[in-house]
């Protein structure tokens, strides 16, 4: 080895005497060298600001022991605004659809927030998505900084209302036609809702605390009824007399004929005679009322008939009934209420006197949609009109 190397620096020296060109240098691997590794103490802290280590979380978000970042006023009121709350409404305050019925569905597990740690326990929405809702609500509450211990006065001035007067939508939006006062919506103690089709008319007599006391369906006209006024106002006066007596007679002011120019002639025929039915029911139940003292000056105003016109949009907007520019049916949502199920997040189950429940589904379910729309005027114009609920009004006023 050592001879080799003798002869090499012979060589060089050699071509360098020559004036031959040096051999290029020997290739080198360029290794990168890692730095020393240093260990740390754990317990000592780090004077220099510059680095940059990641350090451990010292613990996870655990959402059973984590707490919401929002006083108890605000807790208060998040939690009134949830229990109180539609889709519509919490998709308006920019809350996720699917959270949205999440929620509502926790909701009605648990029978309304009490706590809101308990906003963390809804499948799905997490630490990060709790808060999110919360902050959405809060906004939408209008708050401007409230602070823990004020009081309800301080509240009150502090947050901005969310909706208008709900009660007053109702004017607005002239839900129901005559206008009533107060007076005679205190003092009514009993209503029937109809349902009239040139075929059937069905009805549901009601009491003022929303009890449902009895309920039936009687056939009008048949394909083969001429189109006789005569015969028409026997058939009407005779169904009539079955109706019970109530205070106000309420039914859903569909009567629109601008579609019947391009109708067929039998279509025109059927709108024509329920016209003529409307109206006889008009006259044989929009008599005047026995008023007291107190209700002269609401009968002074003009409202002095018994017949009461609910907006065609209330029922379908209620109970999600609409489909484009169609209607569905209620029957399913009808049948629902009278099972006592939960038909609408605004809805509280009806109270049902003794034999109605039988009475309903005794009937083939071809004339019982008759009486489901029935019952579902009634349970609109008692939550909307007498009760007057403020998630429906809600609901109404979107």
């Amino acid at each position: 080895m050592l001879g080799r190397v003798c002869a090499i620096q012979r060589s060089i020296v050699c071509a360098a005497r020559r004036g031959a060109a040096l051999p290029p240098p020997p290739r080198q691997h360029h290794l990168t060298t890692l730095p020393p590794t240093t260990t740390t103490d754990p317990t000592q802290e780090d004077d220099n600001p510059h680095n940059t280590t990641p350090q451990p979380n010292p613990r996870p978000y655990d959402p059973t022991t984590y707490r919401l970042p929002f006083n108890p006023t605000e807790g208060r009121m998040i939690m009134d605004m949830l229990n109180g709350a539609t889709p519509h409404h919490l998709s308006s305050l920019g809350v996720a659809k699917g959270v949205a019925g999440r929620l509502l569905k926790h909701r009605e597990r648990i029978g309304g927030f009490q706590e809101l740690s308990q906003v963390l326990e809804v499948d799905g929405v997490g630490i990060r998505g709790a808060e999110g809702v919360c902050r959405c609500v809060l906004q939408g509450c209008g708050s401007r900084g409230v602070r823990d211990g004020m009081t309800s006065t301080q509240v009150q001035s502090e947050v901005a209302p969310v909706w208008p007067d709900l009660e007053a939508v109702i004017g607005q939006k002239r839900l129901l036609k005559p206008r009533l006062s107060e007076v005679v919506l205190k003092n009514m103690e009993c209503f029937v809702a109809l349902h009239v089709t040139a075929g059937f008319l069905a009805w549901v007599l009601c009491g003022s605390d929303g009890r449902i006391h009895s309920l039936a369906t009687h056939p009008l006209l048949t394909a083969n009824t001429r189109f006789d006024t005569l015969r028409i106002y026997e058939k009407v006066l005779s169904v009539t007399q079955e109706i019970p007596e109530a205070d106000y007679y309420v039914w859903e002011d569909r009567a629109s004929y601008s579609q019947l120019a391009k109708a067929p002639l039998g279509t025109v025929i059927v709108a024509l005679q329920l016209a003529q039915i409307r109206g006889m029911l008009t006259a044989l139940l929009g008599g005047s009322l026995e008023n007291t003292e107190e209700e002269e000056e609401d009968l002074r105003s003009g409202n002095q008939s018994r017949l009461l016109f609910l907006k065609d949009s209330v029922v379908p907007k209620l109970f999600r009934l609409k489909m484009g520019v169609d209607r569905l049916s209620g029957l399913g949502v009808a049948d629902s209420v009278m099972d006592g199920g939960q038909a609408a997040e605004w809805l509280s189950p009806v109270t049902l006197e003794p034999g109605v429940h039988e009475a309903y589904f005794q009937e083939a379910a071809s004339e019982r949609r008759y009486m489901a729309s029935a019952v579902l005027v009634a349970v609109a114009f008692h939550r909307v009109v007498l009760s007057k609920n403020s998630a429906a009004l809600r609901v109404l006023s979107q």
